[in-house]
C-alpha cells in the first residue's frame, strides 16, 4: 500500500527562501553596523592578532596601559612601531603606516599587548572615542627582565590621543 504524504500547509519553498533571504539581510546589518564605526574601514577587516612580521625571537616584554581622560569602555586603542619618539615623527608615521596590533580599553581604562621587543612604540586612540575630557594612553613604566618601557611622551592633536614610548634594555645587571 503506497504511503501518502502529507505536506505542512506554511512549510513551503517560498517559506524557506524568505527565512534564507531575512537572515543574510540581518547577518549583512550586523556586518555593516559593525564596520561603519569612525574608525578606518580597513580595520574591520584585520584580525584582532599581531602581523607577521611582529613575531618576536629574541627578549620581549608585556607592556600594559591606562587611558587618562572620560574614554568610552570598549574603545580600540592601536599599537604603531615609530622609527622615533619625537612628536613630529611620532605624528606623521601614525598618519602613514598602519597599526601593528590593537587591543580594547576595559572598564577600569586599562589596556594591554603582550610580546613587545626593543623599539619604540605609539598608543593611539581617535579622539572620537572620548565622550567629553580627552587624555593620552599611557604605558606602566615597568622593568622585565632586562627590558623596560619608558615613557617618551604623551599628548595628540585634534584627531588622535598619543603616548609614545620605548622598550630598552636595562643598565643594571642581574
Amino acid at each position: 500500500m503506497p504511503r501518502k504524504s502529507y505536506h505542512h500547509p506554511y512549510i513551503t519553498t517560498a517559506f524557506i527562501g524568505a527565512v534564507t533571504v531575512s537572515v543574510f539581510f540581518i547577518f549583512m546589518g550586523i556586518l555593516f553596523y559593525k564596520c561603519s564605526s569612525s574608525e578606518p574601514k580597513i580595520e574591520c577587516i584585520q584580525p584582532r592578532v599581531s602581523a607577521p612580521a611582529r613575531v618576536s625571537s629574541g627578549a620581549c616584554i608585556d607592556v600594559y596601559g591606562s587611558v587618562l581622560g572620560d574614554i568610552t569602555p570598549g574603545s580600540r586603542v592601536n599599537l604603531y612601531q615609530v622609527s622615533s619618539t619625537e612628536f613630529s615623527v611620532v605624528m606623521e608615521e601614525i598618519r602613514t603606516q598602519k597599526p601593528i596590533e590593537w587591543s580594547t580599553v576595559d572598564e577600569r581604562k586599562r589596556f594591554g599587548f603582550m610580546c613587545l621587543s626593543q623599539g619604540n612604540y605609539a598608543f593611539v586612540i581617535p579622539v572620537s572615542s572620548y565622550n567629553g575630557s580627552v587624555g593620552a594612553p599611557l604605558p606602566d613604566e615597568v622593568e622585565c627582565g632586562s627590558l623596560f618601557a619608558d615613557i617618551a611622551f604623551h599628548g595628540g592633536d585634534w584627531q588622535y590621543a598619543v603616548g609614545a614610548f620605548s622598550v630598552n634594555e636595562s643598565c643594571r645587571q642581574a
